[in-house]
């Protein structure tokens, strides 16, 4: 399946190789939750004439029914601030892909028991709830 993709580049040259990994990312992104609607990237190099500290800014927002957004921060992705952009796209996404397994592992696990307390908890398809007959 294709997810739309936004890609956003600002102080950044948005070169055919570039486009191509970040497709290639994402829909690795795919393999770990299939139901994701929507993916936009912006990569910024935001001191083109500093020589120090000259990094990349990466943010990944990943949107998954319902109402949830995952958000990656290069902050979030420790040591990329002095490296190449591939290797900093790279680091990003595999942070993203870590993120996305946890939160897809903790909606399976709520699925499967639900929370103490529920009301509803006890009942299944198989066994519906006599307890509000009336007998005459």
């Amino acid at each position: 399946m294709r997810i739309p993709l936004e890609l956003t580049f600002r102080g950044v040259e948005k070169t055919p190789r570039l486009k191509a990994m970040i497709h290639r990312k994402v829909e690795k992104l795919a393999q770990v939750n299939p139901r994701i609607t929507s993916c936009h990237v912006a990569i910024e190099h935001p001191n083109e004439v500093a020589t120090v500290g000259n990094g990349y800014r990466i943010r990944i927002e990943v949107r998954i029914p319902p109402k949830t957004s995952i958000v990656i921060k290069e902050s979030e992705c420790h040591g990329i601030a002095h490296e190449r952009l591939e290797a900093a796209i790279r680091k990003t996404f595999d942070a993203a892909r870590v993120k996305m397994a946890r939160e897809y592992q903790k909606r399976i696990r709520r699925s499967q028991h639900p929370a103490k307390g529920d009301r509803y908890s006890h009942l299944t398809p198989e066994e519906p709830d006599d307890s509000y007959r009336v007998s005459m």
